[in-house]
């Protein structure tokens, strides 16, 4: 049943840069949703995958595969992706937005954390980087910064 599932990728290109990445959704058909019990939730017997791929100077930068549920709240609802609580990274997808976040260790041997939000509506996306590198020498202030860029969508299905 999985191999049915529509695929909808989002392809966003960074204003500016030679970036872009995508957001493949494996959503499952409508009729592989079915009711859980007595809650509200309808759900497919399998869990679902999504692919985020990054693209820079034409070369392979970057891929992740997430997994995840699809739920819908009622038989004729909007499906939603959610990844399970402090998985990493996660994404969560709804009627308006695709929201991707993960976390790496930079060049620079400390953390950075990065978001990527995609408006359905309007086919923009916006990205965050946010960084913190402790200082060898600890009398020294830590290198701490953020970085915001933004981009246009077009959905291939």
């Amino acid at each position: 049943m999985a191999l049915l599932q529509s695929r909808d990728t989002y392809v966003c290109f960074r204003e500016g840069e030679d970036v872009f990445y995508m957001i493949s959704l494996g959503t499952p058909p409508g009729g592989d949703f079915k009711k859980i019990g007595q809650s509200p939730f309808y759900r497919p017997p399998y869990h679902g995958l999504v692919f985020y791929k990054r693209f820079k100077g034409g070369q392979d930068d970057d891929s992740k595969i997430v997994s995840g549920e699809w739920t819908k709240l009622g038989p004729d609802a909007s499906p939603n992706f959610e990844t399970p609580a402090k998985q990493i990274p996660s994404l969560h997808v709804t009627e308006s937005e695709i929201s991707f976040y993960e976390e790496y260790k930079n060049v620079g041997g400390g953390e950075t954390t990065y978001s990527l939000q995609i408006r359905r509506s309007t086919m923009r996306a916006s990205e965050t980087f946010q960084w913190h590198i402790s200082p060898a020498d600890p009398k020294k202030q830590p290198n701490n910064g953020s970085d915001t860029d933004s981009g246009h969508c077009i959905l291939f299905d």
